[in-house]
């Protein structure tokens, strides 16, 4: 299943196909089994609490080719408050995964969290539409959507913009409605 959304405003529009399936294929890189199980602990870790993490560290180091697996044990060791494991877990992901959507939205939120305007804005000034940010793609994955656009709703947050954080804010809203209705139609997307 996916979306084909108009983004944009005044006249810069742009088409964006997100997906809710296991694609673009190379975030993955796991057999189909093993992604199932991933997606279903993804779900889940909240209720398992910090032992899931030995879990999503055994995925990550297993499956080293996977940015998915990086980024749900990255996102989980946030999660639980392991600041400083997380930042050791993002430098290695940096550097394997450097030109990514989600590494970049990654660095980007931490220039943030720093007080780095500067540097988030050399990565992503003029750039608040995906298909602006990453025009090579044709295709992006709903949580490459998420990532990219929760990110500019806490840049308009330091910023003070409610109306620009509400924009994206409506957009993650939307992915996340349309991922409960794919997922309660009975999809297997966990």
């Amino acid at each position: 299943m996916s979306l084909e959304i108009d983004c944009g405003f005044k006249n810069k529009r742009k088409k964006v196909k997100i997906t809710y399936e296991d694609l673009p294929s190379f975030l993955f890189s796991m057999d189909k089994d093993e992604l199932l199980k991933l997606k279903s602990l993804e779900v889940n870790f909240l209720t398992e609490g910090p032992k899931s993490l030995k879990i999503f560290e055994k995925f990550y180091l297993d499956y080293p080719k996977s940015l998915y697996a990086a980024v749900i044990y990255f996102q989980a060791l946030r999660t639980f408050e392991y600041f400083e494991e997380a930042k050791q877990l993002f430098n290695s992901i940096k550097k394997k995964f450097p030109n990514e959507i989600m590494t970049l939205c990654i660095d980007a939120h931490y220039a943030l969290e720093e007080g780095n305007k500067e540097k988030f804005l050399k990565l992503f000034a003029d750039k608040e539409i995906l298909k602006i940010a990453f025009p090579k793609r044709s295709l992006y994955h709903y949580k490459e959507a998420l990532c990219f656009h929760s990110m500019w709703a806490f840049y308009w947050k330091i910023e003070k913009n409610t109306e620009q954080m509400a924009k994206h804010q409506k957009f993650i809203a939307l992915l996340l409605n349309t991922l409960k209705t794919f997922s309660s139609a009975g999809q297997n997307w966990c």
